[in-house]
């Protein structure tokens, strides 16, 4: 499922091949992102990789492209695939080595199982139906915490949705990052700011805690209800006006998980609340980060794409435009 109205998370120009370069290195004058540089739409992220793909790889002689299919090896020494489209299985001979990018593979609400009972009647929608409406509902509930949810319920206040209208089912707060903490370029003196004051959090915290409480100090990590202490961490990045804008929104649940969506009634870990008929209750409780366990990036027959460094951001954004 593609959610049409989200972007990246962080600017363009960290994202991408080395030979191509994603965006133009603009600094957004309008919008949310007003003073940071450009983040990519999911039009203009397909279209890229588009151009990568066809004029890059497909033209360079020596790459084949096999989209829609499945791998159904063992990723020991029988490397096969199968089309979604017509079932045929494909065998490989790999000469080296396997490169493996499904260890970083996200949680999306629309592939992962429904974490609760869905009564008959009740409307129960995706992110992505968003932009399908055909006539305004009678309101919104949004269910998740994390930065999904964050997107949606951004969306629905820059398209005019009355905050009344707005109800966000939140089990637990999330701590966000400060977006001018990761800019490139002419910004990247923020960015070089900001990881040293949270390598010094890091350097003098007693546990893990103390950390967030440091972070939170020298402003590299925010709350969105300053009243609430987050109890989870996945690395959502806002602005100071995204967040002031969803700190907007007072109908918040924090009564837990939803347990069941019924036709009248939404049953939560810690209680109820009345279910809306008449409203658009959208699924938003993906993990999004996935937490498989640790194996080693290089191994006989394969290497496992990963993390080594931070988790947000690779290393060629604090100089340039390295496109990593």
């Amino acid at each position: 499922m593609r959610i049409l109205f989200l972007r990246l998370h962080q600017p363009s120009s960290i994202y991408g091949v080395d030979s191509v370069p994603l965006g133009a290195d603009r600094i957004d004058r309008i919008g949310p992102n007003t003073g940071f540089y450009e983040r990519a739409s999911a039009a203009e992220i397909c279209a890229y990789y588009g151009e990568v793909l066809e004029r890059k790889l497909l033209a360079s002689g020596r790459v084949r492209f096999f989209g829609m299919c499945d791998y159904v090896g063992d990723w020991q020494e029988n490397h096969r695939f199968t089309s979604r489209m017509n079932g045929t299985t494909t065998q490989v001979e790999v000469r080296r080595r396997i490169v493996d990018a499904t260890y970083l593979e996200s949680a999306v609400p629309a592939t992962e199982p429904m974490p609760f009972e869905i009564e008959r009647g009740a409307h129960l929608a995706q992110p992505g139906d968003l932009v399908a409406l055909s006539k305004a509902p009678g309101g919104y509930t949004i269910i998740g915490g994390g930065k999904t949810a964050m997107d949606c319920c951004g969306w629905l206040l820059k398209h005019g949705v009355a905050l009344e209208l707005i109800r966000w089912i939140r089990p637990r707060d999330s701590w966000v990052f400060e977006r001018s903490g990761l800019q490139p370029l002419d910004l990247v003196v923020g960015t070089v700011e900001g990881a040293a004051a949270s390598t010094e959090a890091a350097a003098q915290a007693e546990d893990a805690a103390d950390l967030f409480r440091r972070l939170e100090a020298c402003g590299a990590l925010h709350r969105l209800d300053p009243e609430v202490e987050p109890g989870m961490y996945r690395g959502a990045i806002l602005s100071a006006a995204e967040r002031e804008s969803l700190r907007r929104i007072t109908n918040v649940v924090r009564l837990g998980r939803v347990q069941r969506m019924g036709v009248q009634r939404i049953e939560l870990e810690h209680g109820a609340i009345r279910s809306q008929p008449d409203a658009l209750h959208v699924n938003c409780t993906a993990s999004g980060l996935r937490s498989p366990p640790p194996r080693p990036i290089f191994a006989s027959g394969r290497i496992t794409l990963q993390s080594i460094f931070f988790g947000l951001t690779c290393h060629a954004c604090q100089t340039g435009n390295g496109n990593g």
